[in-house]
């Protein structure tokens, strides 16, 4: 049973001012032959270490009720099935060129991949901890060096022995524009958010680089796991509230969203006016890991939804709907809060095995983290989102995907999964062309004890069912980067759609190098589902017995379609006719996914197809003539029988310059043969030899 409760919480936000710290330029870095780069080898772990140990409790529980059945046969093939609908178009690892060795970018554990694109085709790519910036097409650096460490964009925040981490990147289709966050260090005294807007639409420019305080409200904590999306004017950043030093139970102390204006930190204001919201409950009990809703296309309203769960939970089926309703400068302004129940649950994800791992031990393999939702997207009145969770009937980790109707209060979701490979930390992205589709594309990180670690995609298509998943990449061998039993996986996963092609996207993930490292994997993929959905008006048979007929032709989209003529629905029919000179016709036309257009046509002989100055010959019981006039003119239009006797002067005035249209009913004529003259002027400008049928 599906269903929500909604509650409005009384919030108290707080207003700060942040002060432009500093500007980084990418052309003021040294090109070396082999840049230096230094990093901590661990980024810290989400939530801290007393999460990890308390995850690691629940996941050998988890173990014990839902055992591991994993089928055992050769490596997962990367050719498509004929039921996939995701071409992988084309991919490549990130590499930099050390003289004539080609070295591989790894970077810091864990990857932690992100990515944006430009409108102009402008690649940068994120991982801890640095940033490269590429032509997408042909992979090459636009940066003097490969990459650029994250310590170097926040020199003006580096103090001692800080270290970088967590990256993400956004891009502004509104603005051209590109945004970085990351964090500094994991204490409250040290953490920071550094935020990094582009100057230009040029990301291998200039950026401007501004600090929101990781520890806002002064009470010894630290901001950790930061989630970024964009409104119409705002960017909003979201981050968990830890505790150092206290257990799990008390450790966690809340999420915070920060609202931020973006043509401020584009222009590089001396400060930056944003309000943060801390506390957020549902119930009485704090909401952890906010996952701010991006826009599936453009961003075209002011506010933002955001999502949360209970990640650490065995099973549930309660995701929870944040709303913050509008700009940070609205004293209207509110959040609220509701509890949504899904007909289908999730739970918290077992870890993921390699071919080193022991299957027997729920601490063995690849990291999955908790079951928190990493990545959500609006279109339309529906939010789609994705995280990972454990397939309840096999005990593997799987990929969570849920959708929610806005409109209907309805939140469905499945457990995806693959009958050998183990999948974490998806992300998603739309890939239809309007509202109507909600086709959208999951990528998601692979592995199994046969198969090394890779990438893959699934498409949920616009009929709301699912693409056979598509290998994506596959690595070269197992990863071994940590002592110990378990690796970092995560914690998330990089994708966009391009802005300028409506079907494509682009994707960071992981994979496996020689030697037991990882890379990072950049790809671009294409959907095969339906086509935008079009509609062409065509008019027929104009003439002054109100006789033409209005043709809806529809292009794309997905048969069926339905129509209606000035709001009259008539079904599959696809024509309506009867309409006089003048007549003004909506047309509306709907496919089987709803989407729709609509388009208003006027009647008139200039929209007519072109067709005999007389018709219709041979006639029957009435016939019309149609002229232009350039000019005013006198106009005579005159009837004769086969002899050459006039029966009927038709038209005789004076007309000014348009198209004209002489209808004359012919019930009281004989069957035979008639001649039909038109002067203008006195000259004559057409004769036409007519014949009513016997």
């Amino acid at each position: 049973m599906t269903g929500f409760v909604s509650i409005a919480q009384v919030q108290t936000s707080t207003r700060f001012s942040i002060p432009l710290k500093g500007h980084f330029d990418p052309a003021t870095v040294d090109s070396l032959d082999f840049p230096v780069d230094l990093y901590t080898i661990e980024a810290p772990s989400p939530d801290g270490p007393s999460m990890r140990s308390e995850l690691l409790r629940r996941k050998q529980a988890q173990g014990a009720r839902f055992p591991r059945k994993h089928r055992t046969s050769a490596p997962a093939s990367t050719a498509k099935a004929p039921s996939d609908s995701v071409d992988v178009v084309d991919g490549r690892l990130l590499f930099r060129q050390a003289g004539p060795i080609t070295v591989y970018l790894s970077g810091s554990i864990p990857s932690d991949n992100t990515l944006a694109l430009s409108k102009d085709g402008i690649l940068a790519t994120a991982y801890n901890s640095a940033l490269v910036v590429q032509n997408a097409q042909t992979g090459a650096d636009l940066f003097p060096n490969t990459f650029v460490g994250l310590g170097l964009i926040a020199l003006e925040f580096a103090t001692g022995q800080s270290n970088f981490f967590d990256p993400k990147l956004l891009y502004d289709p509104l603005r051209d524009r590109f945004i970085l966050v990351f964090l500094r260090d994991n204490t409250p005294q040290r953490s920071l958010v550094i935020v990094a807007f582009s100057q230009t639409n040029d990301p291998s420019g200039a950026w401007n680089t501004y600090a929101l305080p990781g520890d806002p409200l002064n009470d010894s904590i630290w901001t950790d796991y930061p989630a970024l999306a964009l409104s119409q004017s705002e960017l909003f950043i979201t981050g968990n509230r830890v505790l150092p030093g206290q257990p799990w139970q008390t450790g966690f102390n809340g999420s915070m969203i920060w609202q931020i204006g973006l043509d401020e930190g584009y222009a590089g204001a001396d400060s930056l006016d944003a309000r943060l919201w801390s506390g957020v409950q549902h119930n009485g009990r704090f909401l952890r890991n906010l996952c701010p809703v991006q826009h599936g296309g453009v961003p075209d309203a002011e506010g933002i939804y955001l999502l949360s769960n209970r990640n650490f939970d065995a099973v549930n089926d309660t995701t929870f709907l944040v709303h913050l309703t509008g700009n940070r400068n609205n004293p209207s302004t509110q959040l609220t809060t509701e509890a949504w129940v899904a007909d289908s649950a999730y739970g918290l994800a077992p870890n993921a095995k390699q071919s080193d791992s022991d299957t027997t031990n729920p601490a063995s393999g690849f990291d999955t983290n908790d079951s928190r939702v990493l990545g959500a997207i609006q279109i339309g009145a529906e939010i789609q989102f994705v995280g990972n969770s454990i397939r309840f009937q096999t005990g593997l980790p799987g990929v969570y995907h849920g959708v929610m109707n806005l409109e209907e209060h309805r939140l469905t979701a499945r457990v995806l999964g693959h009958p050998q490979l183990e999948l974490g930390y998806p992300n998603i992205a739309w890939t239809g062309s309007e509202t109507c589709q909600p086709q959208s594309l999951i990528a998601f990180n692979t592995t199994s004890p046969t198969d090394f670690a890779g990438t893959a995609a699934i498409e949920y298509r616009n009929e709301r069912s699912y693409s056979a998943l598509t290998p994506i990449n596959t690595g070269f061998d197992y990863v071994d980067r940590q002592t110990g039993l378990s690796e970092r996986w995560g914690d998330y996963f990089g994708i966009q759609r391009d802005f300028n092609r409506p079907g494509r996207v682009y994707t960071a993930g992981y994979h496996g190098l020689i030697g037991g490292n990882n890379g990072i994997y950049v790809a671009q993929l294409a959907s095969a589902d339906s086509l935008a959905f079009d509609m062409e008006v065509v008019l027929e048979g104009v003439s002054a017995f109100c006789e033409a007929r209005v043709q809806a032709v529809p292009a794309g989209g997905k048969p069926p379609y339905t129509f209606q003529f000035d709001g009259v629905d008539v079904g599959g029919q696809s024509w309506s006719d009867g309409y006089c000179p003048g007549d003004s016709v909506e047309v509306t036309a709907t496919d089987a996914y709803g989407c729709t257009e609509t388009q208003k046509i006027r009647v008139d002989f200039d929209s007519a197809l072109p067709r005999p100055s007389v018709f219709p010959n041979p006639f029957n019981d009435r016939f019309s003539a149609r002229f232009e006039l350039m000019s005013g003119a006198e106009v005579e239009a005159l009837l004769f029988d086969a002899q050459g006797h006039l029966i009927r002067r038709l038209v005789d005035r004076a007309l000014d310059a348009g198209t004209f249209e002489i209808g004359f009913h012919t019930t009281s004529l004989r069957a035979g043969t008639y001649v039909f003259l038109l002067k203008v002027n006195g000259a004559d400008l057409t004769t036409e030899t007519l014949i009513k049928p016997y």
